[in-house]
């Protein structure tokens, strides 16, 4: 992914749907090393319990990325802006961030 690679990308913090959010927590919670420092944020109130959501900072943009053909969606840092590494999210606040 050249954007990576690149650098550009400041920040990544996947919001994970219903179904990936219990999925990973189920992995995490057998004690695995490799899941031992796994964090993600839970996505609430979307109908469709799998998607997920990549947030990313790029320069002073903050980005929301929805899986499955979901929008791509960037806003200026502001206080509008969602944050990155929250436990919980809102669909509805994820989709209307710069508003």
């Amino acid at each position: 992914m050249k954007i990576y690679e690149s650098g550009h990308i400041l920040k990544a913090h996947p919001v994970l749907g219903e179904n990936a959010h219990r999925r990973m927590k189920q992995l995490k919670d057998r004690g695995e090393e490799k899941y031992r420092n796994v964090y993600w944020g839970a996505l609430m109130g979307e109908s469709d319990k799998s998607k997920s959501v990549l947030l990313m900072e790029i320069g002073d943009l903050v980005i929301v990325e929805w899986s499955h053909n979901g929008a791509f969606l960037a806003f200026r840092k502001s206080v509008h802006a969602p944050k990155l590494f929250e436990d919980t999210y809102k669909a509805r606040r994820l989709r209307q961030a710069g508003s």
